[in-house]
């Protein structure tokens, strides 16, 4: 860009990157000098844009003690010039999660450096609220919430298998079933019986903690179902006679 002022030249820069400026006189052709510099473009910003392949939600991102996660940030734009490109786990005070609460396998920036991405698990539930943070340049900044919730992983019944001798009338029986470990979020069990006809399910008791009320109806054989609600992949059965 030309410029009113004798040996004052302006530049306008569209893209980052190397250049190199001549320079030459034109009363002496043989009169050269060079400029070289790199032009560089400042990110303006920065998303986490994926927590276990999901688009984190406002309202956080539900995870399970024990569950290895990756969350990925990306710098915007993604031609921006990077100084320092890093994610952590951090309390409500901005400070680092310690090691005895979260293990963080990898920190890792893509070949082009426009992603930065960690790998990391809960060991316990934390007593603090937790977020996954990204920042580029140290004062560029994003996180999201984390809700670290402790899964159940068995249900430990009091029998899984019984025998009960049926005459003319119905008798009510009752199963203990303990959902673990003992410091799961959520404890809720459902119960399914695969032949009502044989056995009804009466309900939680209400004076007994984890005690579930049937009755027998006829002769025969049906299996009982105790399921998890926080992980229905977790089921423990009983089978009555």
């Amino acid at each position: 860009i030309k410029s009113d002022n004798p040996g004052v030249c302006h530049l306008h820069a569209y893209a980052p990157g190397e250049v190199t400026f001549t320079f030459t006189s034109v009363d002496n052709p043989d009169v050269v000098v060079e400029y070289s510099t790199v032009i560089k473009r400042t990110p303006t910003g920065v998303k986490i844009i994926s927590i276990e392949d999901q688009e984190p939600s406002p309202n956080g991102m539900t995870i399970a003690v024990g569950q290895t996660v990756e969350a990925v940030a990306a710098v915007d734009p993604s031609d921006a010039t990077i100084e320092s490109f890093v994610m952590s786990i951090v309390n409500g005070d901005g400070m680092p999660v310690g090691e005895a609460e979260v293990e963080i396998d990898t920190v890792a920036l893509n070949d082009a450096k426009t992603e930065c991405s960690i790998t990391f698990r809960f060991i316990t539930v934390p007593q603090d609220r937790v977020f996954v943070k990204a920042a580029v340049n140290e004062t560029i900044t994003d996180q999201v919430n984390l809700i670290v919730v402790q899964s159940v992983n068995e249900i430990q019944l009091s029998e899984t298998e019984k025998t009960i001798w049926f005459g003319n009338e119905q008798i009510d029986f009752s199963i203990t079933a303990i959902a673990l470990p003992e410091d799961a979020t959520n404890k809720n069990i459902t119960v399914e019986v695969d032949d009502n006809l044989v056995v009804e399910y009466l309900g939680p008791s209400k004076e007994v903690a984890d005690m579930y009320s049937f009755r027998t109806m006829n002769k025969g054989t049906a299996t009982i179902t105790f399921k998890s609600e926080d992980n229905p992949s977790v089921v423990a059965k009983c089978v009555v006679n």
